[in-house]
């Protein structure tokens, strides 16, 4: 503490008065200048934006630096003035014992948008860049002139207490106490860890320590309506859990709401005894933002021998404007937060279902994405329309079946006997038996493609008022992503469906052409699908295999029917010439974009693991996988099958001709799955393509 002897102006190169001054602007963006009006000099200078070092020419020095003039010295009222860029200034005396002219100036913020466009034109004006002033200007925060005022009644009433002290030698140890339990609070305030959820518990402790109250109160109003909700208690005589709401008007926080004004209770009233010391006495103050009060903030006295007096609620009603302003900072935060986690959620959403994946697959990703996405006791997804009529729901709670009954009919419109298919994704939650909740929340969004609704998604929450425009806003945003995914799939669904037709009935023809028991080509797709499924392969490859298996002979399209049709033994020649279809059927698909992807099957399934296949003489794992395994599928028919010249195997005696060929003619992999396939199914009882008496006779064309 400076020694009696010390001038006023010396409390102001104190470290007190420094770290105050650091943290208005850390916090709330507010420069603080003290200068002496009657000479222009500047006693102290806090920190302040970039637009200063701009303003300065080097020419002057002093408040003349700042000003075309040094301001008018205000004897008890705070002024406004402009600095030499048009931004505005407010100016307080330091009321203090004695002649002074030791004034605040409170600057480094702008009323309104149109001052911050005025601030950066004057900078293009003095001869900044235009990159340079948009900088400059950038993070210059907007404070109304109502909330400037009270800031510089702020700033004023710290100096002469700091500047009261050092003249007199005598400023009490609590007044330095408030001022750093200040500033730690602005530090918390400031700190962007601290979220908007959780600031009113960091704001009751920070209180309770600068006033040395054992309780406290944060209520925060409803935005648009009349009802207070408890953000957080502190203390062991607690008015009401967190969540607890009143009306404005009614008990001691209502009444502060209403009328504006702190109140000074005595004698424990409104602040009822639950345990621990009672409360002997209690300060209530408003939250003001913008002109409107939008909290109470109560602390709780327990020391009967405390007197409690207008100091006390002057530091209560500094405090409440520092929390109102982190408040209101961190809502906005809060809300740019969750700006840009619906942001990278709805790329996220149409990174994934925008892809080729199936109608199944975009129900559970889009009910997952729900899952993370929003806050709900129950949601998901209803289809109803593309003959898709089913209902994937999402239970995060303990419901019944009435309640999902319910949540169904007031937002999808589906009644209780609603015939659809249901499926639970119950993780978070368990579906009981029981009634219905009374008074359910519920969040509707309608799937539209083309016009017609196909669809909903939907969510629901036990507690009203659950959901705000920003749930809303997603929950349609999700919707209409989800959409045209579902119409897409089943739009690609039906083309695959009509183009598997027309390959299977090609397929048919091909077979009918040439001396083949019915069905080899659909065998030999449903060999090579059943080894890639037990070799755990993609869909997408099994999808390839399936069209491969039924188009593998097409090259022989391109063959006569002499050589296709003759009931002998074919020629070296004959046989060179059949030799040719693989390279006749890639190069028929490679013209067909849909089915360009099957050309490399097609093209090397006659290749051997050893090398002595054809057409190119590929060996090991330079053949293609999917080749591989349509060259054991394609194989073993061709063991079973019966020519007039030939005699089919047995199953039996196929698989084990198919057994000596791994390693020589057949990839081993690919083999041995096909195998392990034949084994399981001997075991289990042979059915369909693996029983003997299922085996059709041979079709020769009549």
């Amino acid at each position: 503490m400076p020694p009696k002897t010390a001038r006023p102006e010396d409390a102001f190169a104190s470290e007190q008065w420094r770290v105050f001054t650091d943290a208005l602007f850390d916090t709330l963006g507010i420069a603080v200048t003290v200068a002496d009006l009657s000479s222009g000099a500047i006693v102290h200078a806090g920190p302040r934006g970039a637009y200063c070092g701009l303003l300065s020419d080097g020419g002057s020095t002093g408040l003349l630096e700042c000003f075309d003039e040094i301001p008018e010295a205000a004897a008890h009222d705070i002024s406004k003035v402009a600095c030499r860029l048009g931004m505005p200034c407010f100016v307080a005396p330091v009321e203090i014992p004695g002649p002074s002219s030791l004034h605040v100036i409170v600057e480094g913020f702008v009323t309104s948008t149109r001052e911050r466009r005025r601030l950066f034109e004057q900078l293009v004006a003095r001869g900044s860049s235009e990159s340079e002033a948009r900088l400059a200007v950038r993070d210059v925060p907007v404070h109304s002139a109502r909330k400037a005022l009270r800031f510089t009644e702020l700033v004023a009433a710290q100096a002469r207490g700091v500047a009261g002290a050092c003249a007199e030698g005598a400023e009490s140890e609590r007044r330095i106490a408030e001022l750093g339990s200040l500033v730690d609070a602005g530090r918390d305030f400031a700190d962007t860890l601290v979220g908007y959820r959780d600031l009113p518990a960091v704001v009751l402790e920070r209180g309770t320590r600068l006033l040395d109250a054992q309780d406290a109160c944060l209520m925060i109003r409803r935005p648009g309506t009349d009802v207070l909700e408890v953000a957080a208690t502190r203390g062991s005589n607690r008015t009401a859990a967190p969540g607890a709401t009143c009306r404005v008007g009614d008990g001691v926080p209502g009444r502060v709401a209403q009328t504006g004004r702190s109140v000074l209770l005595t004698g424990g009233a409104g602040w009822p005894s639950t345990g621990g010391h009672p409360v002997v006495a209690s300060i209530s103050s408003p939250l003001h933002r913008a002109g409107e009060t939008v909290g109470v903030l109560s602390f709780g006295f327990t020391d009967p021998d405390r007197s409690l007096g207008a100091e006390d609620i002057g530091l209560v009603e500094r405090y409440a404007e520092f929390a109102a302003s982190a408040l209101d900072r961190a809502k906005v935060h809060e809300g740019e937060r969750r700006e840009l986690i619906e942001l990278v959620q709805l790329n996220e959403v149409a990174r994934i279902i925008h892809g080729d994946i199936g109608i199944e697959e975009i129900i559970t990703v889009t009910a997952s994405i729900m899952d993370k996405a929003l806050d709900f006791d129950l949601g998901g997804i209803a289809m109803t329309g593309h003959g898709l009529e089913r209902v994937t729901v999402v239970v995060r709670s303990v419901v019944s079946e009435a309640d999902v009954d319910a949540v169904l009919e007031e937002a999808v419109g589906l009644p209780c006997d609603d015939g659809f298919v249901r499926t639970y994704v119950a993780h978070l939650g368990e579906v009981r038996g029981g009634g219905s909740h009374p008074d359910w929340s519920v969040l509707s969004a309608p799937l539209m493609a083309r016009g017609v609704v196909i669809g909903f998604l939907f969510a629901a929450s036990a507690e009203p008022g659950s959901f705000d425009a920003h749930a809303e806003r997603l929950l349609n945003r999700l919707a209409d992503h989800v959409a045209i995914a579902v119409d897409r799939a089943v739009l690609f669904g039906r083309l695959r469906t009509d183009y598997a037709r027309t390959i299977a009935a090609l397929s048919a023809a091909l077979d009918a052409g040439e001396y083949r028991e019915n069905g080899h080509s659909e065998r030999v797709m449903d060999y090579a699908m059943a080894i890639a499924e037990q070799m755990e392969l993609t869909l997408e490859e099994v999808e390839l295999l399936r069209f491969a298996g039924l188009l593998h002979d097409v090259g022989k399209i391109g063959l006569s029917g002499e050589i296709l049709l003759k009931p002998s033994k074919l020629s070296p020649e004959e046989m060179q010439k059949v030799r040719m279809h693989s390279e006749i059927g890639a190069g028929l698909l490679e013209q067909i974009d849909f089915l360009n992807a099957i050309a490399p099957i097609i093209l090397h399934h006659h290749e051997r693991w050893d090398g002595r296949g054809y057409p190119m003489g590929l060996a090991g794992a330079d053949i293609p996988l999917l080749a591989r395994i349509l060259c054991v599928a394609d194989s073993f028919d061709a063991m079973t099958h019966t020519t007039p010249y030939r005699t089919g195997m047995t199953l039996t005696e196929a698989r084990d001709e198919l057994f000596r060929g791994i390693g020589t003619q057949f990839d081993p992999k690919a083999a041995r799955a096909f195998l392990d396939v034949f084994d399981a199914k001997r075991t289990a009882g042979m059915t369909g393509l693996f029983s003997e008496a299922a085996r059709r006779q041979p079709h020769l064309p009549s």
